[in-house]
């Protein structure tokens, strides 16, 4: 089960961004490479960040010695905020899009296989808020938590939307770094929470995904169903190919999967994406694990 785009060129764009500095002969900041050989594995979940761990083929000693990840005694983080940023976009032939923004975690070049080298790295969204010391948050008397989650969302330089959570907490204390204190208002007010590939804060009732969305995008044998879904206790396991429009906590439909109580309307709440360039018959797909979607019945 293959969808239409299976057999076009694929491509994927990483910019490498340091925050002080210039990389080697450029006078500039950032690195943008495209045409490399490169593979990508973005990890996605709810209630958590986004992750992408990346190699790539043929780039130069001195650009990848200069985003290299030094860390100190016992293997702490030491300057966080001084580590690169990674900018990834793909393109299946219908134009570039992004698919993922996050900070080096670890970055070094590989040469255990000479002459076949390639920067090896982590990035994480939000990896400097996970780490960076923050002031307390705290208020007195009755608190609302979207607006709560809006301020903090801001402090950390996210953009934020909110999917209908309402409520208050009765004078919250969130202390630790600005992720931590997030988390803290996450668990204290049980709303779930995604990234979007634009490091976006997306918020949404529990078990209830994004409702602002319009639309629902179409899976089936011919727009990128591959092979048969599984149905478990808590929702279906699906294979596709990679589409940067299927989002976490966003709306799938699916169609004529010839499995029983697979067809219908889901979302995904975790995605595991395989990407691959300049490598034959490389990996193009997603893994997403998905939940009913509310007011939708799953049918046979």
């Amino acid at each position: 089960m293959s969808g239409t785009n299976s057999f076009t060129q694929k491509a994927l764009r990483a910019s490498l961004i340091l925050p002080q500095g210039t990389f080697p002969g450029t006078g500039s900041n950032t690195l943008v490479l495209t045409g490399f050989r490169m593979s990508a594995h973005l990890t996605q979940a709810g209630n958590w960040t986004n992750l992408c761990d990346m190699q790539i083929w043929g780039m130069k000693q001195a650009d990848m010695n200069a985003v290299t990840v030094l860390f100190g005694q016992g293997g702490m983080i030491t300057a966080i905020n001084a580590r690169a940023l990674l900018v990834l976009e793909s393109n299946d032939g219908s134009g570039w899009l992004q698919v993922f923004e996050g900070q080096f975690q670890q970055a070094q070049a590989d040469y255990r296989a000479m002459p076949d080298v390639c920067l090896t790295l982590q990035a994480t969204t939000g990896a400097g808020q996970q780490y960076l010391t923050a002031s307390p948050t705290s208020f007195n008397g009755a608190t609302d938590v979207a607006s709560t989650a809006s301020q903090l969302a801001s402090q950390m330089g996210f953009t934020f939307e909110n999917n209908g959570v309402t409520g208050t907490l009765n004078s919250p204390y969130l202390a630790g770094t600005a992720m931590d204190q997030f988390r803290q208002l996450h668990e204290a007010a049980g709303f779930d929470y995604y990234f979007d590939a634009k490091s976006k804060l997306i918020i949404c009732p529990a078990n209830q995904g994004r409702q602002n969305q319009q639309g629902s995008v179409i899976l089936n044998k011919s727009s990128g169903l591959i092979g048969y879904p599984t149905i478990g206790q808590y929702g279906i396991e699906v294979d596709c190919l990679f589409q940067p429009a299927i989002e976490l906590g966003a709306s799938i439909t699916l169609q004529n999967s010839q499995v029983p109580g697979c067809d219908g309307t889901w979302f995904p709440y975790s995605m595991v994406h395989e990407l691959e360039t300049q490598k034959p018959g490389g990996k193009w797909q997603s893994h997403l694990m998905c939940s009913p979607f509310p007011s939708a019945q799953a049918s046979s």
